[in-house]
């Protein structure tokens, strides 16, 4: 058995253990119809990336589409979005290879925040709570769907990876506790609230 068969068969075994615990977040703009670069299909799934778009929120679901226009212009794309009040976006299946993160695209899935990555601490666990438990359910599916755990080895910043030299999604971001909320989501499959007292 390779390296990768391995992989796959502990994936399928956490899979078994979390089914029918965890649902697939609910869709407010499903942007899999919007034309776009893809790669192929990924063999296997190691990472969930948290990238910021370095873009403003706005009202409704404007900012998704506006968003998901402008990588339609590019050779760019993301699996995921979730912009400041909640909304979420699906861009693309777990499956589908595209490029987010130079480097792991073969073997990532990538989750856009509508927002800048020199968003404080502060403001992620106050103004942002919305955006962060919504990012928490997406990874709590995401890792329900592949097998994945979610520790600091899988649900990585993109700039833990320094190919393209990002800053994203910033010093300020919560990921501790983003990753714990998450975990909650996938043993209970409801919310734990992301906010400044920590995780409770």
């Amino acid at each position: 058995m390779s390296k990768v068969e391995k992989i796959i068969a502990k994936q399928d075994k956490r899979k078994a253990k979390h089914k029918n615990v965890v649902k697939a977040p609910r869709i407010n703009y499903n942007a899999q119809g919007v034309k776009h670069v893809s790669l192929g299909t990924k063999t296997v799934e190691l990472y969930f990336i948290v990238h910021t778009s370095e873009g403003k929120n706005y009202a409704g679901i404007t900012d998704l589409k506006g968003m998901y226009s402008y990588l339609s212009k590019t050779n760019y794309w993301v699996h995921n979005a979730v912009d400041k009040e909640g909304n979420y976006a699906k861009g693309a299946p777990i499956r589908e290879l595209v490029q987010h993160c130079a480097g792991v695209n073969s073997f990532s899935t990538g989750c856009e925040l509508i927002g800048f990555a020199a968003t404080t601490k502060k403001e992620w666990l106050t103004t942002h709570r919305k955006q962060l438990s919504k990012l928490a359910e997406v990874i709590a599916y995401w890792s329900y769907s592949t097998g994945n755990k979610i520790n600091s080895r899988t649900v990585k910043g993109h700039k833990d990876f320094p190919l393209g030299g990002h800053t994203d999604p910033g010093k300020g971001f919560p990921m501790r506790r983003l990753r714990r909320a998450a975990r909650y989501y996938v043993k209970h499959g409801k919310h734990l609230a992301v906010n400044m007292g920590g995780v409770a």
